[in-house]
């Protein structure tokens, strides 16, 4: 959040390999940021998307 607001970032992705806790994209803090600006991957999506990224390279 600090890089978005102070370092004028245009996006934000905020990886884990679990999960979010599971309201966190109703925190008011992060609600307005999400998904034009912050994007929040878990770990099956973060999984997904190396897996993708290792069949493109291929």
């Amino acid at each position: 959040m600090g890089v978005l607001q102070t370092d004028g970032a245009s996006k934000g992705f905020l990886t884990t390999t679990s999960d979010f806790a599971p309201r966190i994209i109703d925190d008011p803090l992060i609600k307005p940021f999400i998904p034009q600006r912050l994007e929040l991957i878990n770990g099956e999506n973060l999984m997904a998307r190396l897996q993708e990224l290792a069949h493109k390279e291929e």
